[in-house]
């Protein structure tokens, strides 16, 4: 996996999940070379990104909406996303609520799958003396719903939820407009050059607020936090290399990470109480001291989804 993919993989673990039980994608590419070598309209001569082709699978043919989940689904940089809602911005109005809620799901996932063809070459793209993006290109890439994030000197794409929620707040259900406010104040990426950017009781909150969005059966909502949750609560006990939860010489838990801790079991929702569980046994059983072999052993592989699944079962 490259460094760009490295960067984004934290923040996208949330997101890219497939529309289960609602739209089922399968994307082909009549362009072999286009996985190898990410383009985009603006970085290469003659090269058509309009080649994409994209198939669903059961979408009723008397689906007023099926046209734009296949514009969106075959949009590029060319054909943008925008361009869709416009064209069909009646018809979203029009749609039902949880229909909505798909559509703004299936364009999340796109914008991040097109962003993920994009790469910045520092010597064509960069202003050297500042090492910012040339104004053209962040104006390019603004006005078709992305920001532009930066990490080690690398720049990459992501999902601008400001114009999202401006394009889908007043059609969406009440439980994805809670979703879309709660993204407008918590970012979707947590970690920068391997330091999580918030202190530990700000994090709490952030993941007690995170499954109140699951408090109302809404699929929709649920794919986009189910994800998001699980790889939060193991990142607020696990810690990262530049932020850890423990004194790495005397391996005590650091006691700002435990005042945290304890919050969060206290105050939060049925899964992260109950993931809250797992570590504090550990913590009771080793003095609120940390062992590297016998910790990563907390939970087993997949026991985080689980649980989830218990707690919060898809229909």
């Amino acid at each position: 996996m490259g460094k760009k993919q490295t960067i984004q993989a934290s923040m996208r673990i949330g997101l890219l999940t497939t529309l289960i039980l609602l739209i089922f994608i399968r994307c082909t590419s009549d362009d072999p070379q286009q996985n190898e070598h990410p383009i985009d309209s603006i970085h290469s001569q003659g090269s058509d990104l309009d080649t994409t082709n994209t198939m669903y699978e059961d979408i009723e043919l008397e689906d007023p909406l099926k046209p734009l989940k296949l514009c969106i689904g075959s949009a590029t940089f060319k054909s943008p996303i925008i361009d869709c809602l416009d064209d069909f911005e009646t018809e979203l109005e029009e749609a039902e609520k949880l229909t909505a809620d798909s559509i703004l799901l299936l364009t999340i996932n796109k914008m991040y799958e097109l962003g993920d063809q994009v790469y910045f070459d520092e010597e064509r793209d960069v202003i050297p003396d500042t090492w910012e993006l040339k104004p053209e290109l962040v104006t390019k890439y603004r006005k078709h719903g992305f920001d532009i994030d930066q990490e080690e000197g690398m720049y990459f794409l992501t999902p601008d939820f400001k114009f999202l929620n401006a394009r889908f707040y007043e059609v969406v259900s009440p439980q994805m407009r809670n979703y879309l406010f709660y993204r407008l104040r918590n970012p979707v990426k947590l970690t920068y050059d391997a330091g999580i950017i918030l202190d530990p009781m700000d994090f709490a909150v952030r993941l007690i607020s995170l499954e109140k969005l699951l408090t109302e059966n809404n699929p929709v909502v649920r794919e986009l936090v189910k994800q998001e949750l699980i790889y939060e609560v193991i990142l607020f006990y696990s810690g990262s290399d530049n932020t850890p939860i423990y004194d790495w010489e005397s391996q005590k838990i650091l006691p700002e990470f435990r005042k945290a801790a304890e919050y969060l079991r206290g105050s939060g929702g049925k899964y992260v109480r109950k993931i809250s569980e797992y570590y504090f046994k550990y913590y009771y059983e080793y003095g609120w001291k940390v062992n590297h072999e016998t910790y990563e052993k907390v939970l087993l592989p997949g026991e985080s989804e689980s649980i989830f699944e218990k707690i919060y079962p898809g229909n």
